[in-house]
This record gives C-alpha cells, sequence and structure tokens, in this order.
C-alpha cells in the first residue's frame, strides 16, 4: 500500500495547475475509499493532504471538514498517542491559526507538542518543529515569555542534529521575542546568526536569506536605525519578489513591515503605499477570511486616516 500511495502522491504534486490537482486528488479519494475501505490510512493520508490544499487556496471551511475526517481517522486506527496523530492536528493548529482562532490552535499545538515528547522523545526533530510552531503563534498571541522557552527548548534539541537550516529558522524566531522583552542584544546576536547561517547555506537569493535581512531590520528600528533598517527591508523585498512574484505571502509581509518602519519613521505616505500592496496581496493570496487580510485591513485604514488628518 505504501508503494501505491507514494505513487499518488507523486502524481499529485507534479500538477502544477491547482483545479487540476484538485480534480485529481477528489478522484484519489474516491478510489481509495472504493479499495482501502473509508477507515484507512491510505483514505486517511488523503484526506489530509486535501485538507492541506484547501488550506493553501484560503478555503478554510473546506480545509477543516477534511483536517478533522483525517485526524479523527487516524486517532481511531491508530491511536491518539500516536505521531501521525500529532500531525493531524498540526496541520489543525495551523489552519486555525491562519483564522485568527488562537484558542483552538493553541489547544491544538499544545496536543501535538506532548504526543511527539511522549511518543518519538525530547530529542526529535518533529518534538523541535512543533515547540516552534507553537512559539510562532504565542508570539502572535503576545505572550513572549512562554514564546521565548518554546524557542529556546527547540534549541536545545537541534543544536544537538546536524540540520543548519532549523537551527538557523529558530534563532531567528527567537529575535522578535526578546525584542519585546527588552533583551535587546540576545535579539541582535540571533538576528545575527540565522543570518549567517543562512548566507552559508542558501546564497543571498534565497527567501530565507530575505526573511532573516528583515529581522536583522526590525533590530536596527527597535533601536531608532531606521534609514539603515530601510534599506534591509528594501533588500529583503527585492529577493522575495524576485523569487515568488509579486503575490505571495512572503512579499506582502515584506511590504507590511515596510509600512510599519514608514510609519514609524514619519513616512505615513510611503506606509500606505506599501501596506495597501500588502492587503492586496492578503485578500488574493489567503482570502478576506485569513487573521492576516483582516489585520491588514486593520492597518491600511488606520494608516488612510493619518493621511486625512489635519
Amino acid at each position: 500500500m505504501n508503494d501505491e500511495l507514494n505513487q499518488v502522491l507523486n502524481e499529485y504534486d507534479a500538477f502544477e495547475d491547482a483545479a487540476a490537482a484538485e480534480a485529481y486528488l477528489l478522484s484519489a479519494i474516491e478510489k481509495s475509499r472504493q479499495t482501502h475501505g473509508p477507515k484507512s490510512l491510505f483514505y486517511a493520508t488523503l484526506l489530509n493532504e486535501l485538507g492541506s490544499l484547501y488550506r493553501a487556496r484560503s478555503r478554510f471551511a473546506e480545509s477543516e471538514k477534511y483536517f478533522l475526517e483525517a485526524s479523527d481517522l487516524l486517532g481511531e486506527q491508530l491511536g491518539n498517542k500516536h505521531p501521525d496523530y500529532a500531525t493531524a492536528l498540526n496541520n489543525l493548529a495551523g489552519l486555525y491559526r491562519l483564522t485568527g482562532d488562537y484558542a483552538k490552535s493553541d489547544a491544538m499545538f499544545e496536543l501535538t507538542t506532548d504526543i511527539y515528547r511522549v511518543s518519538l522523545g525530547e530529542d526529535h526533530f518533529l518534538y523541535a518543529s512543533a515547540l516552534n510552531n507553537h512559539g510562532l503563534l504565542l508570539q502572535e498571541m503576545q505572550q513572549f515569555e512562554k514564546a521565548c522557552m518554546m524557542h529556546e527548548k527547540a534549541l536545545t534539541i537541534l543544536a544537538k542534529q546536524d540540520n543548519p537550516i532549523a537551527h538557523a529558522t529558530t534563532h531567528n524566531n527567537l529575535v522578535q521575542p526578546y525584542l519585546q522583552l527588552g533583551r535587546i542584544q540576545e535579539a541582535k546576536d540571533n538576528a545575527h546568526l540565522a543570518l549567517n547561517i543562512y548566507e552559508k547555506e542558501v546564497s543571498k537569493n534565497h527567501p530565507l536569506y530575505a526573511i532573516a535581512l528583515n529581522t536583522v531590520a526590525s533590530v536596527h528600528a527597535h533601536e531608532g536605525g531606521y534609514s539603515k533598517a530601510a534599506s534591509l527591508c528594501n533588500d529583503a523585498l527585492a529577493i522575495l519578489k524576485a523569487f515568488y512574484g509579486e503575490t505571495h505571502k512572503e512579499v506582502a509581509i515584506a511590504y507590511e513591515n515596510l509600512a510599519i518602519l514608514y510609519e514609524n519613521s514619519g513616512h505615513v505616505d510611503e506606509a500606505l503605499a506599501a501596506a495597501s500592496k500588502a492587503d492586496s496581496i492578503f485578500n488574493a493570496v489567503l482570502g478576506e477570511d485569513s487573521e492576516a487580510a483582516k489585520k491588514s485591513g486593520i492597518f491600511k485604514a488606520q494608516l488612510e486616516a493619518k493621511t486625512k488628518s489635519p
């Protein structure tokens, strides 16, 4: 069955057209239901894939439906302490984070990390990855002390493994909570560590390097170095646009970072222009019901009000 499943997933991954990929996956799911049964792990795996497809296309209600069905099946077939069940919960947690349902996301990440810890051990990569994911959610929830604890624990695990990209990403994750907690030197150290590792491992033209540039820019901005921060943000934006094109979530985040920087330095018109681009991309890529689109719309409206005030 594994060979058959791998073949289906490989064929699905080969589609470049989203509509064709969806049609293929729906057909494969129906075939697996008939061939392997609606309780099979084969069927559950494909449901998870469909949930991921709909999440990526901002069809959140459908995504939740299939993620829930897959997690229920995996829990029933494998038990609620199995790592594959934890992975299904992780998918749900990511979806709820994306839609701003933070209470559900927090609960799902708690379950995910606990299952990985018990079933795989505290030195496993998946446990570290889940800690990082939970930490990012906690940052959005403004729980910076707890977020630091998650990322620091993940960093301790990853320090024992040969995975420099994950190591760099965790350093990068720590910067914002350190800044918020006033741990400025630690924020600087982690920002530059991440940037240096990415430069060595993936080059200066890679999105990960661009994301790290944005993080370094945030440190400069925190200390009032707006000119240097703006230069770094624009460099990051250029890398991301060259790699992804104009309509990608990371490009929208870069525009939003630039807008915040311009606002803080008193350049409201430039801030509004950048925020408008971010808002347009978030709505196009993630959908108007996503938390990112809702927040960007509010930010844009606030800037519009500033430009009209005497």
